[in-house]
């Protein structure tokens, strides 16, 4: 039975949750440091080249999420980009900001199971940091 309580607790896929009743990963431990969180950070100026965030690979029917954050001049943004290897696609939306003037000029899309980003207006240098990547179908991806 799902409480939520902290203890442990295997989802019915195999998924085992430490302090939490969602795992996410294989081994999951909530209220720690301890994650499936990529060490991956980019920066750039451009508006015309797109840099490279990671790359998917393996299976065709592969979904992705991932959590990342930008930052320039020591303002952030929180984002979510999602989509389908299979399909080509990447959708993303802005999770909050503070509100800095150019905070939203950043565009993301998947070029052959390449996840990039770059600025649309503005050449200030954007730091892009990825703090959780989430997928399905039994791919991978590379940094």
């Amino acid at each position: 039975t799902a409480t939520t309580s902290t203890g442990i607790h295997i989802r019915s896929g195999g998924n085992v949750g430490i302090a939490t009743i969602s795992p996410w990963t294989a081994l999951a431990v909530s209220g720690t440091t301890a994650s499936n969180s990529p060490s991956i950070s980019r920066s750039s100026t451009s508006t015309t080249v797109w840099t490279t965030i990671l790359t998917f690979t393996g299976a065709s029917a592969q979904m992705y999420s991932v959590l990342l954050g930008t930052g320039e001049n020591g303002y952030s943004q929180m984002w979510r980009v999602s989509g389908s290897t299979s399909a080509g696609t990447c959708y993303f939306t802005i999770l909050g900001d503070s509100a800095h003037g150019h905070s939203k000029d950043a565009d993301f899309r998947l070029s052959s199971g390449e996840l990039q980003y770059k600025n649309i207006s503005y050449t200030t240098a954007r730091v892009l940091y990825v703090f959780d990547v989430v997928q399905s179908g039994g791919g991978s991806y590379t940094y």
